[in-house]
């Protein structure tokens, strides 16, 4: 009785008011910092069949100088086919095997630094644990990154940079690779977005979609999931964003 207490209390957390950190584009950080004093939201839902999702929240604050630091509820799996996972909707993996830990918290911190008009070098990390388990098997996780951002405002940003991270957080595979992603902006209201995490774990994948600017502050992302030809682990999907934008 107490497991399925905390866990309501998680998922109530996780979309009634989720939280998050690091501005993403839909898989890799997007190198964007939150200005001192203002928040940003993202939630993400990844599905890769008429049953099988996962969650992404992220809530990011802005620090000042460059920083800003968050918290992310990750690798939130949902299966709602019940004859198949014998009822067991929400999925807790809590010990090694070819898929990451789930679900995850991880607090984010990030550093930008401007050294041209269009440049910007940005290096992060996201740390955590599984905050429920079955066998108190506890694991840290970890994505820790470094990007080069190149930006003309009102018309594109690339990002490029290198991650290192573990098992605990992309399942098997590799542990080191590099990550490309783009938004090019087509008008005030339309854009388009992507991004590339290259390897074999089951995080790697090309993305291509877009954005739609709903409002000022209330941005919707739709894009299709393609795993690599590396990745045996993974197959299609589509993932859907929203963005709550600071004011």
């Amino acid at each position: 009785m107490y497991n399925y207490l905390i866990i309501t209390v998680f998922l109530l957390i996780n979309f009634a008011y989720p939280l998050s950190a690091q501005q993403n584009l839909f898989n890799i950080p997007s190198g964007d910092i939150t200005k001192k004093g203002k928040s940003f939201y993202q939630h993400q839902i990844n599905a890769y069949n008429l049953h099988t999702y996962e969650s992404k929240s992220h809530w990011v604050y802005g620090l000042g100088k460059g920083w800003d630091a968050g918290i992310n509820f990750v690798n939130t799996k949902l299966n709602f086919d019940t004859p198949e996972n014998k009822g067991e909707w929400f999925k807790i993996e809590d010990r090694p095997t070819n898929a990451a830990i789930k679900p995850l918290v991880m607090l984010t911190l990030q550093k930008s630094f401007h050294w041209a008009k269009h440049w910007a070098f940005n290096i992060g990390t996201q740390v955590g644990t599984n905050p429920f388990n079955e066998t108190n098997n506890w694991h840290l996780a970890h994505f820790t990154y470094a990007l080069v951002l190149y930006e003309l405002k009102h018309i594109a940003k690339i990002t490029a940079g290198t991650y290192l991270t573990n098992d605990a957080f992309v399942g098997a595979g590799n542990d080191w690779g590099f990550m490309l992603g783009y938004d090019i902006e087509l008008s005030k209201k339309w854009h388009l977005m992507g991004d590339y995490l290259s390897g074999s774990n089951p995080n790697s994948f090309a993305t291509i979609g877009g954005i739609y600017d709903i409002t000022e502050q209330f941005q919707l992302c739709v894009g299709a999931l393609i795993p690599n030809y590396e990745n045996k682990q993974s197959s299609m999907g589509m993932v859907i964003e929203i963005n709550l934008l600071p004011r």
